[in-house]
């Protein structure tokens, strides 16, 4: 008998990542109710916020501290930060909504802070840490010669450097597959 994958999905605003995660949840996913064997995948999705510190860049900070309110919480944690989170838990929630409402019963999710040029290189640490068997991600929205010949950025990175397999859905095309 065959034990559940563990799998990640990273998770973003777009539509074509939410698309991307209905269309892994109508084909991709194993449940345990359409299985002989009984046993359901289990979902881990990721959401990688940056550590941005100062949520005006292009204000310097003397000027900052002048011009607007505070921008840490009492624990001195920045707001943008527990905005971030906040957004980031919003949004996590509302996949998990999608995988329960298809009946998923193994889900969770995780939200990372790195830098934006390393996003990649946080959901291939945040897959090894977990042990996951396998990397799910949507593409981005562009049109189909952009998507042959270019991922984007994130995408790019997880699939060169991923040493599990990565698997990338496409944006909806002319064919409706959800």
């Amino acid at each position: 008998m065959a034990g559940h994958r563990r799998i990640l999905f990273a998770v973003d605003e777009s539509a074509s990542c939410r698309r991307a995660f209905q269309w892994f949840l109508r084909w991709m996913w194993r449940s345990g109710s359409n299985q002989e064997e009984g046993v359901e995948d289990a979902i881990t999705l990721i959401h990688v916020i940056a550590p941005e510190l100062n949520p005006h860049p292009s204000v310097d900070e003397a000027q900052m501290r002048t011009t607007t309110p505070p921008t840490t919480n009492a624990d001195g944690a920045p707001l943008v930060m527990e905005e971030a989170f906040a957004a980031g838990k919003a949004l996590c929630q509302g996949f998990l909504d999608l995988a329960f409402q298809a009946g998923a019963t193994h889900c969770d999710a995780c939200i990372a802070v790195d830098r934006r040029p390393a996003t990649g290189k946080a959901v291939i640490k945040s897959a090894l840490i977990r042990g996951v068997d396998m990397i799910v991600m949507g593409s981005r929205g562009r049109g189909a010669l952009h998507r042959t010949l270019h991922l984007g950025s994130v995408g790019k990175y997880i699939v060169r450097h991923s040493h599990i397999p990565v698997t990338v859905i496409p944006p909806n095309s002319s064919h409706s597959y959800c």
